[in-house]
């Protein structure tokens, strides 16, 4: 999902600690239960947990919440409405210049992603299976709302566009945000300054662009063979459809057409099969991108050939991928400190590569501007809003390096 703020937005700061009385106990309650989701998962989280990071007793936190899906939609509701709040006004700032219209609504929208990093994390990839159907209903009612909102003054901004056009540039902008996320660690100035440049990017795009080629390296696959390949392709199929808590050891054995018990003659435990998965994913896109950095000899088109791989990626749903972008956060403290080490490697690389196309662009800058664009292309083809088609594939691209160009370049 996504929100947005904009490039002023960079003096955001951090959302301030609730107060405990007066409802400020349930507020400091939600904000230890998002961070603990967004770090280990929301099935990964008990109810223990986030009483102890929130210095109260289990039984205390029933005063609040009935149980851990409540705590979720309401985390969620909040962040909604707080966007919904940031729109509304930013909209009615400059109702008479729906230019500045939209360069309002992107710095605010980007404030909100800076505010709720932890619960966008959450409903990015927690809420998978645990909204029941009515809330789903309702949260993309109240996005669809919203994004009504920037679609409209983009029409009024941009004579000529589509209905169809300014709601994909819309969707692809709010993406953007999803960045906010996994620059977490990077200065907060840098993060929220480049995430508003995307967005306008992505805003501001002239109706025809020029389309960009590049050399393609192909995907250098690990080979999976024998009965451990097949446990491994079967995992990462299995958590990638499902995630991680919702599959088991004997679902595993079950797609591969094993008896249960026999699958630990392979693999210990599912984590471990988890790691598996993760590091065969990591291997794949380091060693991709490497072959791009030696086989393709002009160094400018570097970051077109990542961009062109990981939405191939993403547009086959590769299972491998989709589990290391799902679920990674997963992996048992050892194995998370390699993955981590192998995932900060593959970043390089695409900064590496932004560098070349823009040697003047700030390290820091690359590293938001390759992070957020991954979690844009990652996230387009899983869009009902974003088109499959080759000609509707061939735009996203085009809107994607076109934004790259103007965020790179400045």
């Amino acid at each position: 999902m996504t929100i947005e703020v904009s490039g002023s937005a960079a003096a955001g700061s951090a959302r301030s600690r609730p107060s405990r009385g007066q409802g400020g106990r349930a507020a400091t309650i939600l904000e230890a239960a998002a961070k603990l989701f967004a770090a280990n998962g929301y099935d990964g989280t008990t109810l223990a947990d986030i009483a102890k990071a929130d210095g109260i007793s289990s039984a205390a936190i029933y005063r609040h919440y009935a149980n851990k899906e409540a705590m979720l939609v309401a985390m969620i509701r909040g962040m909604v409405t707080a966007w919904e709040s940031a729109v509304v006004s930013a909209a009615a700032k400059a109702a008479d210049n729906p230019e500045q219209a939209l360069r309002d609504l992107c710095d605010a929208s980007v404030r909100v992603a800076l505010q709720y990093t932890d619960v966008i994390t959450v409903w990015h990839v927690e809420s998978r299976g645990q909204l029941s159907v009515p809330v789903r209903q309702e949260l993309a009612a109240r996005r669809s709302r919203i994004v009504s909102t920037w679609v409209n003054r983009m029409a009024a901004a941009t004579p000529g566009i589509s209905e169809h056009e300014a709601n994909q540039r819309v969707r692809l902008a709010l993406m953007v945000l999803n960045g906010a996320a996994r620059a977490r660690a990077l200065p907060r100035a840098v993060v929220s300054e480049v995430l508003y440049k995307m967005m306008l990017g992505f805003i501001f795009a002239p109706l025809s662009r020029p389309g960009s080629r590049s050399r393609d390296v192909e995907p250098l696959s690990p080979a999976l063979s024998g009965t451990r390949g097949s446990i491994v392709s079967a995992a990462s199929f299995l958590l990638a459809e499902h995630g991680f808590h919702s599959v088991s050891m004997n679902d595993i054995g079950a797609e591969v057409g094993i008896a249960g018990p026999s699958i630990y003659k392979h693999f210990d435990s599912k984590a471990a099969i988890l790691d598996e998965v993760v590091g065969l994913a990591s291997t794949r896109m380091i060693e991709t991108a490497s072959a791009t950095l030696a086989f393709e000899p002009e160094s400018s088109q570097w970051l077109l050939a990542f961009v062109n791989q990981f939405a191939r990626w993403s547009l086959d749903e590769d299972p491998l991928v989709t589990a290391y972008m799902f679920e990674s956060n997963r992996l048992e403290p050892r194995a998370a400190a390699a993955h981590l080490k192998m995932r900060k490697q593959y970043n390089r690389l695409w900064i590496t590569a932004a560098r070349a196309r823009w040697p003047q662009i700030d390290p820091t800058a690359a590293a938001v501007l390759t992070l957020a664009t991954m979690e844009v292309l990652f996230a387009a083809p899983r869009s009902e809003h974003v088109e499959k088609s080759t000609a509707g594939v061939a735009n996203v691209l085009a809107l994607v390096w076109h934004m790259l160009e103007t965020v790179g370049s400045s």
